[in-house]
């Protein structure tokens, strides 16, 4: 998928990614600069690369699971949308994903095991 580190996000690592995920997931008035916007895209794409392995690599996995595995190949193979707003909204879906395989993650029985 990409040539990312695939290695498990450490603790450390995962609370970064999770408040990555808040600085993203803000209203409309707190919207970051364009800027910033390509800089956390490619920030959040990241974290997502890793933890889409951990979750895939999660033994026993459930609806959400599978799910926000679904969502990150969907919006990794669309991209943004050219419209107005596309490159927030995505990042949006990005954000939602990352925290979602970060919930994933932190289930019982999930892989923390897997985490350094």
């Amino acid at each position: 998928m990409s040539t990312i580190d695939a290695k498990p996000l450490t603790p450390t690592e995962r609370e970064l990614a999770a408040l990555d995920c808040d600085r993203v997931l803000v209203g409309f008035q707190f919207k970051p600069s364009p800027l910033e916007i390509g800089r956390l895209t490619v920030t959040i794409r990241n974290h997502g690369e890793r933890l889409h392995a951990s979750v895939a690599d999660v033994p026993d996995r459930t609806p959400r699971s599978d799910a926000a595995l679904r969502d990150w190949a969907d919006l990794v193979a669309r991209g943004p949308e050219p419209v107005p707003l596309g490159a927030w909204t995505y990042l949006r879906a990005l954000a939602r994903t990352v925290r979602a395989f970060l919930e994933v993650l932190d289930a019982p029985n999930s892989a923390k095991s897997r985490v350094s």
